[in-house]
């Protein structure tokens, strides 16, 4: 009884001042101390954290190459005018888009010295972290399908996981990619 009676109370004084510390703390206060700066001094400034706004432009503004296109495939553009491989990456690029994503499509990516191009690379702005979606769309493909598996266990092994920070959708002819699928996904780790 005397040991719970302690605890107890110890308890509530650490809740209390972990109540004091939330009243006081703005997790975004560094950011604001940029903002507050004059327009003319900006540029002169390396901020330890850039608000959103320019964090999100200089993300956006990384010029890079694709992986090229063979001759002869099939054409598709996305509502930005960018050619993707597939319908599906349409539909997925034309949902990030609607849904103010900033993502880059098939950005190269150097993983254990391979460079790789995942299908797409998004930001996620509320914190700032990067997600690799890839599509899986030819699993009729008994060679495209272990292929597919080898990829992602790549992945795994250099810190990307599904669910968490590596999305992943697949379809067969029998089962293709719909919007309702893809709003799903965007709902649950961006919106």
């Amino acid at each position: 009884k005397r040991y719970d009676q302690k605890a107890i109370k110890e308890a509530k004084r650490q809740f209390e001042m972990l109540e004091h510390f939330l009243e006081r703390y703005d997790p975004d206060a560094i950011k604001k101390v940029f903002e507050e700066c004059g327009e003319l001094r900006k540029p002169f400034i390396q901020a330890l954290e850039l608000p959103d706004k320019e964090f999100r432009e200089a993300w956006e503004s990384v010029e890079y190459e694709q992986k090229p296109f063979r001759e002869g495939t099939a054409e598709h553009y996305t509502a930005r005018n960018e050619r993707v491989r597939s319908k599906s990456e349409v539909l997925i690029a034309n949902a990030l888009f609607r849904a103010g994503l900033s993502y880059r499509y098939e950005y190269p990516l150097i993983l254990n010295g391979q460079q790789f191009h995942p299908d797409f690379m998004i930001l996620r702005m509320r914190d700032r972290k990067i997600l690799i979606w890839e599509h899986l769309g030819m699993l009729d493909d008994p060679e495209y399908r272990n292929q597919a598996l080898e990829k992602i266990l790549f992945y795994e092994k250099n810190g990307f996981f599904p669910g968490e920070n590596l999305i992943i959708t697949f379809e067969t002819t029998k089962r293709p990619l719909n919007l309702s699928d893809v709003n799903m996904i965007l709902k649950h780790y961006f919106l």
